[in-house]
């Protein structure tokens, strides 16, 4: 019997606003899937925690496919489709 071997990657997209936020004032939040919403007032600390809850979700998901042999790369949708698969896949070591 003939198997055949393949890998497993995960490409983790984040939007540039996910990455860099740039909101200031009173905001309204909305999440798109379930239309539920959140009031805040933006501030440094905020923001901090954020970045920290973020960092540490990706991180988390890293680990997750790390533990189960599935590579794995964060990226910015706002990367050139072809920056992506020439440059990074490649140095995440996901193509050769």
């Amino acid at each position: 019997m003939n198997q055949s071997r393949s890998d497993v990657y995960a490409v983790h997209v984040l939007a540039p606003e996910e990455i860099d936020p740039r909101l200031t004032g009173d905001l309204r939040l909305i999440d798109s899937e379930t239309e539920n919403f959140a009031e805040i007032t933006s501030s440094r600390a905020l923001f901090r925690k954020y970045r920290k809850n973020r960092d540490a979700f990706v991180e988390e998901v890293r680990r997750y496919c790390t533990v189960r042999g599935v590579g794995h790369l964060s990226v910015s949708s706002d990367t050139p489709i072809e920056q992506l698969t020439l440059d990074l896949l490649r140095q995440g070591g996901m193509v050769r």
